[in-house]
């Protein structure tokens, strides 16, 4: 587990969200197939909401995220435990301080064109950042009420993503009983999803 090499001065242990992260992470860089020095990068998305001084009001309607990315190379990403990886997602998310955010709306509200900011796939064009092969984006819907919602046909069967469809793209759901579970909703190249099953059930510090 990420917790058992993590070193003792690194604080609280590493979250959910930053252990399940880094295991798909690393994962995906042992099914794309990654050559060692392969440079590859995570794209997380940060809730600005309580990073904020003040924070935002809790009723804050809108969207306060922001978007970090942590970087590594495949090669230290496989051979080494899962709390590396985890570290490296644990230092992107923490660069997220009230003085990130000011900066970073700073920069946005200065920019006379803000496509080159929207995720390629999206944008239908090759201006934007990547998240195929040989990075993925993670994102969590773990604090997102999701089940339960009556709209007059009873309970739901499923509830779950809509545009599902690029490479690199994924996201952390909780499971639909309520027992703790998780599910991954991942979208790979064909050629790769095999390799990604096979790698995700190998003892998660053991993936060569």
């Amino acid at each position: 587990m990420a917790n058992d090499s993590r070193p003792t001065e690194c604080g609280r242990p590493y979250s959910r969200y930053e252990t399940i992260a880094a295991h798909i992470w690393r994962c995906a860089c042992n099914a794309r197939g990654h050559k060692p020095e392969q440079p590859t990068a995570i794209g997380i998305c940060i809730d600005s909401r309580s990073r904020m001084r003040p924070p935002l009001p809790q009723g804050y309607f809108g969207n306060a995220t922001l978007d970090v990315i942590a970087t590594g190379r495949s090669g230290e990403l496989v051979s080494k435990p899962l709390g590396y990886a985890s570290s490296r997602i644990r230092a992107a998310i923490e660069k997220v301080t009230d003085e990130y955010v000011w900066s970073a709306i700073d920069f946005l509200k200065n920019q006379p064109d803000l496509s080159q900011f929207q995720d390629l796939h999206a944008l239908g064009n090759d201006e934007g950042p990547f998240y195929g092969n040989p990075n993925l984006g993670v994102i969590s819907w773990l604090t997102l009420p999701m089940y339960g919602i009556d709209f007059g046909w009873g309970k739901e069967v499923y509830m779950g993503p809509g545009p599902h469809d690029f490479d690199g793209d994924s996201l952390i759901l909780p499971g639909h009983d309520g027992d703790g579970s998780l599910v991954v909703a991942l979208c790979l190249q064909v050629a790769h999803m095999d390799a990604f099953r096979t790698s995700s059930t190998k003892p998660w510090q053991n993936l060569q």
